[in-house]
């Protein structure tokens, strides 16, 4: 069994421990309402977090790399804004505008539809993959051809490997495919849906039919992890005294320095050393279960505005809609 641990929670506060830029601040609605999982950061490189249940965020960077850039802010069913980077800008109080969308309903009969599921079933030596990360925004995702349109959500499966955690939490998306690239691309659903657990392994279900979620085209059924503020004070507290050799992300036994764009650098391979005391230092994580790469494809992004790229293994997980 292969287990991939990205250590982005380490390297969130390591690589930049000595020219790190901290920018806090909260983020509201125009009825001074917090604004939860809302996401902060540079476009197309690894910088962002997300927002907590009280709408607050901790955006880290190196001043020297990205001083005079622009960070977006951007939260489902609300406009963006763009802010450029100063030496002076530690704290931000944001308030963002709310989007008035009128969609066209797609209305489906319920009866005499089939319920189908569409995903991946866990192999024979399945793996598994975590991304330990106080900011959050690192995401799975599966590509879905339902064989009908449209169709409507059930519910969605998550097969957890290992918890840690008392409980941990993610977000679900529907993501369009984008016609030029492939990739995932915009949201299909106007709405968080936010998946808690505190089960240590199997599966884990959101019951999506209380949204009534249609949807009319193929899509991409994507994991993304989050925090709330208590996971992330405990995230922080456990790493807060740096491992000073890290200076990049631990994948198969090597440390990988990518530059801001998500090119590898460099890889080393680690010490016998260093892999003992990244076990001491082990922090609490959750492992979504993977395996092989099948005919599904599955895309995996490192942080919330890093860009996708194809996932060597596939995540296990389904969604069954009605069609």
């Amino acid at each position: 069994m292969r287990t991939l641990l990205i250590y982005t929670l380490a390297i969130f506060f390591l690589n930049n421990a000595y020219a790190q830029h901290k920018i806090t601040g909260v983020i509201n609605n125009t009825e001074n309402q917090p604004v939860p999982y809302a996401q902060i950061g540079i476009l197309s490189t690894s910088i962002g977090c997300i927002t907590d249940e009280n709408g607050e965020f901790t955006l880290a960077l190196n001043l020297n790399k990205h001083l005079g850039e622009t960070f977006t802010v951007s939260a489902i069913g609300y406009k963006s804004q763009n802010i450029k980077i100063t030496k002076d800008l530690t704290h931000l109080s944001i308030t963002l505008q709310p989007i008035t969308k009128v969609l066209d309903p797609i209305v489906i009969n319920s009866k005499g539809l089939n319920l189908k599921t569409y995903g991946t079933k866990p192999g024979i030596a399945p793996g598994g993959t975590s991304i330990l990360s106080v900011s959050g925004g690192s995401a799975l995702a599966l590509k879905i051809y339902p064989d009908q349109f449209p169709v409507l959500v059930q519910n969605v499966k998550v097969n957890i490997l290992e918890n840690q955690l008392k409980e941990f939490q993610f977000r679900i998306h529907f993501f369009a495919i984008d016609s030029v690239t492939g990739l995932p691309g915009k949201d299909l659903v106007n709405q968080n849906l936010i998946l808690k657990s505190t089960i240590q392994k199997g599966y884990v279900t959101l019951d999506l039919k209380p949204y009534d979620i249609t949807l009319n085209q193929a899509f991409y059924l994507a994991v993304e992890w989050v925090n709330d503020s208590k996971t992330k004070a405990l995230l922080q507290s456990l790493i807060e005294k740096p491992i000073e050799w890290l200076t990049g992300e631990i994948e198969n036994n090597k440390m990988v320095t990518y530059d801001k764009n998500g090119k590898v650098l460099r890889k080393v391979k680690l010490t016998k050393e260093q892999l003992i005391e990244l076990e001491e230092r082990r922090v609490p994580h959750t492992i979504i279960r993977t395996r092989a790469a099948s005919s599904i494809k599955c895309y995996f992004r490192r942080s919330i505005y890093s860009d996708w790229k194809e996932y060597e293994d596939v995540m296990i997980a389904e969604v069954e809609v009605l069609n």
